[in-house]
């Protein structure tokens, strides 16, 4: 366990040092992304359309196709998220924090996890690996909890610190441990997401969005 974490330590710091501008871009926005998501500004679409773009090409280059064609999916719903949040009621006031019900919950669930199965039943099962296994699964439900996010259901933030945790993972083992470290950042920041958005919920009112 010591040698291993030696090495992780080494590593990172090497890569850190080597570290190309356009990830260290990408993973500031990134994180600010997540921040600004978290506090309910609108803001928080402009930073997710430039990280996910620059991903894109990062994970791309790693071998992770479907982190790639995530990211193209994050590109786009940037877009839909900067809309959708800037739609008012007949009110005049934004979007706010809801709840999607347990049942809901437990058919999108399902039938997400049947699409996984789907999408690895097609690639020779002689290759596959747990990374095989995360790849498609983190990136299989982050297109629904993306959509969370845009609709500001609450229960977004519990499925990104699943996710995230997972990514975690993912990340080292294709020795991307900037990126790593950066999901370890987003498990906290969900936590906080989590706690913000269901005291917005409780009071029954959004915070300003900007």
């Amino acid at each position: 366990m010591e040698t291993f974490f030696s090495t992780f330590v080494a590593t990172l710091y090497n890569e850190m040092l080597s570290l190309q501008l356009v990830e260290l871009i990408a993973a500031l926005l990134a994180l600010a992304y997540v921040l600004l998501a978290a506090k309910q500004k609108i803001a928080c679409w402009l930073c997710a359309f430039a990280s996910s773009s620059l991903y894109v090409v990062i994970f791309w280059q790693a071998q992770l196709p479907y982190q790639a064609a995530l990211n193209v999916f994050y590109v786009a719903m940037a877009i839909y998220g900067w809309l959708t949040w800037q739609r008012i009621d007949n009110n005049g006031e934004p979007m706010k924090v809801r709840e999607l019900g347990a049942l809901k919950h437990l058919f999108v669930v399902t039938g997400l996890s049947f699409i996984c199965w789907g999408l690895l039943a097609l690639q020779p099962q002689a290759e596959l690996s747990v990374t095989h296994y995360l790849d498609t699964g983190t990136a299989v439900f982050s297109v629904f909890t993306t959509w969370l996010v845009v609709q500001k259901y609450l229960a977004n933030w519990i499925y990104w610190i699943v996710i995230n945790t997972a990514a975690v993972w993912l990340y080292a083992s294709q020795s991307l441990y900037f990126t790593s470290v950066l999901f370890c950042l987003y498990v906290l920041m969900s936590v906080y997401g989590l706690i913000s958005w269901r005291a917005a919920l409780r009071d029954n009112t959004d915070t300003s969005i900007m």
